[in-house]
C-alpha cells in the first residue's frame, strides 16, 4: 500500500510540475506577444529603430515565431539595413516555407539592389503558394522588375495579372500605362492613366504623364490643366518643377 502511495504521489508531483511549466510557457509567450505588438505599433508608425528594439525582445523570448522574424526583417529593411533584413526574412522562410509575403519582401530588397534574377525567383516563389492572399503585390513587383530590364511585353502581362487580382490597384494601372508608352501605344497608355486617376485623383505621376501625352497629341488645354494639378498637389517635387517648365513653354 505504501508503495502505491508513493507512485500516486510521484504522478501527482509530475502533473504539478507540468502545469507549472505550462503556465510559465504561456506567460512567456504572452510577454513575447506584448513586445511583438508594441514592435508592430512602432513599425506601422515609422519608428523603425524602436520597433527593432521591441521585436528583439520578442525574439529573445520566442525565437521560433515566423511572424516575429518577418516583422523584424521588415523593420530592418525600412531602416536601411538590407543585410540584416535578408537574414531575418530567410529565417522566416526556414520556419515557414509558405510565407509568401516574406518571399515578396525579399524580392523587393533584391530588386532595389539590382539583383534581378534573385528578385524574380522570390516573387515567383510567393506566387507559387495558392493560399497567398495578396498576389497582386508580387505580380506588380514582377512587372516593375521587367520594366527596369526593358522588357515591356512581360511587364504588361504582369501588370494585367496584378489588376486581375485587384482591379482598383492604381499603381498597376499607372505602371501599365508606362509599359504601353514604352511600346509606343500612347492611346492605351492614356486610357490606363485615366483609370488611375479615377481611383486616385492625387496620383501626380499619372497626371504628369497624361499631360505629356495630351501635349504630344496637340491638346495644350488638357495638358496645361494636368500640369497645373501636379504643381498644386506637390509643389516642391521634381515633377512639379518639370511641370512648371512645360507650362511656361505652353503659355509662350
Amino acid at each position: 500500500m505504501k508503495g502505491k502511495f508513493w507512485v500516486v504521489l510521484s504522478v501527482l508531483l509530475a502533473l504539478g510540475l507540468g502545469c507549472a511549466e505550462t503556465k510559465t510557457q504561456v506567460k512567456k509567450k504572452q510577454t513575447a506577444d506584448a513586445y511583438y505588438k508594441l514592435g508592430r505599433f512602432y513599425l506601422e508608425n515609422g519608428n523603425y529603430r524602436q520597433a527593432i528594439s521591441e521585436l528583439r525582445k520578442a525574439l529573445d523570448m520566442n525565437p521560433d515565431d515566423p511572424n516575429y522574424h518577418f516583422s523584424m526583417g521588415t523593420a530592418y529593411s525600412l531602416d536601411g539595413k538590407d543585410g540584416a533584413a535578408i537574414e531575418e526574412l530567410k529565417i522566416t522562410l526556414r520556419l515557414d516555407p509558405k510565407y509568401s509575403e516574406a518571399h515578396n519582401n525579399l524580392g523587393l530588397i533584391y530588386a532595389n539592389t539590382g539583383r534581378w534574377k534573385e528578385a524574380i525567383a522570390e516573387f515567383e516563389a510567393a506566387l507559387a503558394n495558392p493560399e497567398y492572399d495578396s498576389p497582386y503585390s508580387a505580380h506588380f513587383n514582377l512587372a516593375e522588375v521587367y520594366m527596369r530590364q526593358g522588357n515591356a511585353d512581360s511587364a504588361i502581362e504582369e501588370y494585367k495579372r496584378s489588376l486581375t487580382s485587384k482591379p482598383d490597384y492604381d499603381l498597376a494601372h499607372y505602371g501599365l500605362g508606362l509599359a504601353y508608352l514604352a511600346k509606343g501605344e500612347t492611346d492605351m497608355a492614356i486610357a490606363e492613366w485615366e483609370k488611375t486617376l479615377k481611383i486616385n485623383d492625387r496620383q501626380t505621376g499619372a497626371l504628369y504623364h497624361l499631360a505629356l501625352a495630351y501635349l504630344g497629341k496637340g491638346d495644350k488645354e488638357k495638358a496645361a490643366k494636368d500640369f497645373q494639378k501636379v504643381i498644386d498637389l506637390d509643389p516642391k517635387s521634381p515633377l512639379a518643377k518639370d511641370a512648371r517648365t512645360q507650362l511656361e513653354a505652353i503659355r509662350k
